[in-house]
């Protein structure tokens, strides 16, 4: 490079300032967004989790004891 170039390259204090503070500035939203909202994220796989193993038992006992109550899916879906 040579000595032209190099002067052109030259940024001023306040431009230096803002092109390094703003992305640290969304960074550390960022990760307050993250660390605020985790708890409510970690809730819902939770009772998501919760809500599967409660459900699976009581639709196989439901489809053991009425077998012909899902048969109209079953042959909607099969060919």
């Amino acid at each position: 490079m040579n000595e032209i170039t190099l002067n052109t390259q030259h940024t001023t204090p306040a431009q230096h300032f803002t092109s390094t503070v703003v992305p640290g500035i969304k960074v550390a939203v960022f990760a307050i967004m993250v660390l605020a909202l985790s708890p409510l994220v970690g809730f819902w796989i939770v009772a998501l989790v919760g809500a599967a193993l409660f459900l699976l038992p009581v639709g196989a006992t439901v489809s053991a004891l009425f077998p012909k109550a899902f048969r109209h899916t079953e042959d909607n879906f099969l060919p």
